[in-house]
């Protein structure tokens, strides 16, 4: 059963937000979990999931280790969303297999080989 450490308090936007916990347990003890964190929640919405990927796809084209083959592509993206994920600059989190579908639909990324029928 999780207490709080401290209450959550109604600051004005652009004040700094505390975040703790007190852990309890049977019998009355308890423990101070030592961890807390700084949790700014002000600042502009994360950009869409699909936005992010068209200008990721275009910044990794501009770059010179620019892979070859749509999977590696994909593999990598999905690395660099999750980046972008942690640091609140997207909205969404996909995996590879989504990424790869979403460049081939979008027309982001040319097809290699022929569409199977």
């Amino acid at each position: 059963m999780a207490k709080a450490g401290k209450k959550p308090s109604t600051n004005a936007p652009g004040r700094v937000q505390f975040a703790g916990a007190i852990l309890g347990g049977k019998g009355g003890t308890h423990a101070d979990s030592g961890r807390s964190a700084t949790v700014l929640l002000d600042g502009p919405p994360p950009q869409s999931a699909a936005r992010w990927l068209d200008d990721a796809v275009a910044r990794m084209k501009a770059a010179p280790d620019c892979p070859e083959k749509i999977t590696y592509a994909a593999r990598r993206l999905e690395k660099e969303m999750a980046e972008a994920f942690s640091r609140r600059q997207c909205d969404q989190l996909w995996v590879w297999g989504v990424i790869k579908t979403n460049l081939l639909t979008w027309g982001l990324w040319s097809r290699t080989r022929p569409i199977k029928r």
